[in-house]
């Protein structure tokens, strides 16, 4: 169990996909996956995120006045609430982590609004797993009872809605 908590949240560290972990766990661990996969996105964002901010002090870019202004305004966009929200569905969990270090949001603020963007896609992929769980160990079960299975389709819903909205709203940037 240690050996699994400590190898899948190195997973959360480098550039690759939690998704299949947080099924994973979902699988493994059913409701208490949802809260290993919480404490697993909250450690690698503080991480990645203080990582970032560390790297960013040790190398002082000196960049023009020019592209200073633009980056600005760009910062002014992604540093509100919102788009730090919608962009954690838009860009990969790694360097979405480690731009917003290089930001000047605060760790907290960061942290509770990834935190909020989470949850309905970890509870998702989590009873994903759970439901997996189920129709392997249950002899009797087939892929047709999965289908017929609230707890599979909920979690397929919120996916969808949430993708759907991230997709709609940034279409109407």
């Amino acid at each position: 169990f240690y050996i699994y908590i400590f190898f899948s949240t190195l997973f959360f560290l480098f550039p690759l996909p939690v998704t299949i972990i947080i099924i994973i766990n979902g699988f493994f661990f059913k409701e208490l996956g949802f809260y290993i996969s919480i404490l697993q996105i909250i450690f690698g964002s503080v991480f990645l995120n203080l990582f970032s901010k560390k790297i960013k002090n040790i190398f002082n870019f000196k960049v023009s006045k020019k592209i200073k202004s633009k980056l600005s305004n760009l910062r002014k966009i992604s540093e509100n609430n919102f788009s730090i929200f919608l962009s954690r569905y838009l860009l990969p969990y790694f360097f979405h982590n480690i731009y917003y270090g290089l930001t000047k949001v605060k760790l907290l603020k960061f942290i509770i609004i990834v935190i909020l963007s989470e949850i309905p896609l970890i509870f998702a992929f989590n009873s994903i797993g759970s439901s997996l769980n189920r129709i392997s160990f249950d002899y009797s079960a087939s892929v047709y009872t999965l289908f017929k299975d609230i707890n599979f389709y909920i979690p397929f819903l919120i996916i969808f809605i949430v993708f759907a909205l991230a997709n709609y709203l940034d279409k109407k940037k």
